[in-house]
């Protein structure tokens, strides 16, 4: 992903499905035992949601449900939004408790406003570097970022081999308490 700007080619609409092992890491990590209902609005081929379904069943999590969306029409999702433009409508009728995802890079501080538009918890693969940004220095300094997951080794997004960028969950949060913290896994 990172090396886009460098002579690599872009996938279609950003989809990079996610290794199961980086949303299994999450998952060792981040409780998501208090959520009912959680959104994945980049679903792609469910890469995400799979393992968290799995996670669930093991774990005897019959309440935990995932409701998938992705802007594509040839993904398995059950819906085909824009998540950014035209999710309002669901979220009227069913409470979302967390949005998990992938989101395409270059929309992702959109993913994290929308969603915390519609949730009190956010959590988004997305590079490390992300920290660092004058666009995103408000954001920050409104203290809505809660944990930084970092990765231990960097995943492979095509083709099998990696590129030059560290990766890392963040979870945002409407209401966080005390200071972000950072914890490699």
């Amino acid at each position: 992903m990172s090396a886009t700007n460098r002579g690599s080619t872009r996938e279609e609409q950003d989809f990079y499905a996610t290794p199961a092992w980086c949303t299994e890491d999450l998952l060792k990590n981040f409780d998501i035992t208090q959520f009912r209902y959680i959104l994945e609005p980049c679903s792609g081929s469910n890469a995400i949601t799979d393992v968290i379904i799995n996670y669930a069943n093991s774990n005897n999590l019959s309440n935990i449900e995932v409701i998938t969306n992705d802007i594509r029409s040839e993904t398995p999702a059950q819906y085909h939004y824009d998540f950014l433009t035209g999710w309002e409508f669901f979220c009227e009728s069913h409470k979302i408790d967390a949005v998990i995802t992938n989101p395409p890079y270059t929309h992702a501080m959109q993913f994290i406003e929308k969603g915390l538009s519609i949730c009190d918890t956010v959590v988004m693969l997305l590079r490390l570097n992300f920290l660092g940004s004058r666009r995103r220095f408000e954001f920050f300094k409104a203290e809505r970022l809660e944990h930084i997951y970092v990765l231990h080794k960097r995943p492979s997004f095509v083709k099998g081999g990696t590129d030059a960028t560290e990766y890392a969950w963040f979870v945002f949060k409407n209401e966080r308490k005390g200071d972000a913290k950072l914890r490699v896994i």
